[in-house]
This record gives structure tokens, C-alpha cells and sequence, in this order.
């Protein structure tokens, strides 16, 4: 849609995906191009360098380009106990559909695929065999840029740093998560509080068998005590 503003420069609004037509009489300037798209604050991922006309005989079409986008990921590690499900959370930056996009899911020491997404569909010809089965993009969010990846029954071995890559024709981006897998008894503990937690258990169990002996040998002398008083009798 064409529309004049009360200053007399015309403005541009254009749903996604959609051209605006103009009569061929009349092409804007890129100066009043960028105005106009500032004064009617068209809402990203629409931006005015990324504006391209197409003339055919008839009209003038303005084709809005989809704007270049970033992976965003959490600041701090994820805490998770071995056999509990996990979401990796992960976003685009600004929000826009993601779901003709491919976003790959990998491991970041091995460079391996976890999960693949790519023409609106999971592909698992690449998957390492370790998650076969306990992966799952949560499609419900792909429309608002959520790329969020659900894993299922975690074992030791998922502990890592795990990378999210999304890529277009024309722009690619990534975000690294760091998930921390610790054993049940541990959950939500550091390597280092694990392994004190443990020494704490080792010294307690040294000291119940010391005081369990001591008691042992104590009711041995009484017992001797009264057995000598009793022949002395």
C-alpha cells in the first residue's frame, strides 16, 4: 500500500512477503525511501537498505527483503541431572519465522549433528546415533524464531557445549549452549562440591565405625569386669 503523508512525502507500509505497487508515473527517491520507512516505523526484520525495485512495463513493484538476523543463546550453563529431560533454548534475533530456514543442532567438540531441520522438516541421516531418538525441535515455536531443542533421558555423555547454527541463501548465524549433566544424587552441584560431598560421606562413615568399635570394646571390659567379680564370689 501507497499512502501520502501529511508533509506530502509518501510513505511505504508492506505486509511480509507481499510487494508494493505503484504506478510507473512516479518512483521515490531512496532518500524519501528512508524516511518514509523511519516515520512509519515499519517493524523489523523489514529495513530500508534491503529494498529492491523490480519495473515491469506496467508497475513499479517494491520487493522487502528479509533483514540479516542473529542466534541468541543463554548467558550461563544449563544444570540437568543424568535421565531428566532438557530444553536447550535458543532464539532469533529479532523475532521472524524460522521455519523455511535449516537449523542444525551440534555438538561443539565433535563437530557432529544432533538434531537437523531443513525444508520444513527434521532430518536424520545425520544425526549421530548416540541422540537417535531423544531429539526434538519444538515446531510450535519455529513461526517466532524459537529454535529450542528438547532432549530426552541424558546420560554422562551430553555434558558439552552444544552449538545452534542457522542458515538462509543469504545469512548465517550461531549461538553456543553449555549443558552441565551431573549425577542424581548430585543434581544441581559443581565437579568440585561432587567430590567434597563425597569426602564428607567417607569421613562420616570412618567415624561411625570408629565410634561403633570403641563401643564394641567398652562393653567387652564390663562384661570381663563382671565376670572376674563374680568368680571372685
Amino acid at each position: 500500500m501507497v499512502t501520502g503523508h501529511s508533509w506530502g512525502v509518501p510513505t511505504f507500509k508492506a505486509p511480509a512477503a507481499k510487494p508494493i505497487l505503484s504506478p510507473c508515473s512516479w518512483l521515490p527517491t531512496i532518500s524519501q525511501l528512508l524516511w518514509g520507512c523511519r516515520d512509519t516505523a515499519v517493524p523489523l526484520p523489514y529495513n530500508a537498505h534491503k529494498l529492491t525495485w523490480v519495473q515491469p512495463p506496467s508497475l513499479c513493484v517494491l520487493l522487502c527483503h528479509p533483514a540479516d538476523f542473529r542466534v541468541v543463546g543463554p548467558n550461563l550453563p544449563l544444570l540437568a541431572t543424568v535421565g531428566q529431560d532438557v530444553v536447550l533454548p535458543c532464539h532469533l534475533s529479532p523475532n521472524m519465522d524460522a521455519r523455511s530456514l535449516e537449523i542444525r543442532w551440534i555438538r561443539q567438540q565433535l563437530s557432529e549433528t544432533v538434531h537437523l531441520y531443513r525444508n520444513g522438516e527434521d532430518q536424520y541421516d545425520e544425526q549421530m546415533k548416540e541422540y537417535a531418538g531423544r531429539t526434538e525441535l519444538a515446531r510450535g515455536g519455529l513461526s517466532s524464531g524459537s529454535l529450542d531443542l528438547r532432549i530426552s533421558e541424558l546420560r554422562p555423555s551430553d555434558d558439552g557445549q552444544y552449538v545452534c547454527t542457522v542458515q538462509d541463501a543469504a545469512t548465517y548465524g550461531e549461538a553456543t549452549v553449555e549443558l552441565e549433566v551431573a549425577a542424581p544424587f548430585f543434581h544441581n552441584a559443581r565437579p568440585w562440591m561432587a567430590a567434597l560431598g563425597v569426602l564428607l560421606l567417607l569421613l562420616l562413615m570412618c567415624f561411625g565405625v570408629i565410634a561403633y568399635l570403641f563401643r564394641r570394646k567398652g562393653e567387652f571390659v564390663v562384661g570381663g569386669m563382671e565376670w572376674r567379680g563374680s568368680g571372685v564370689e
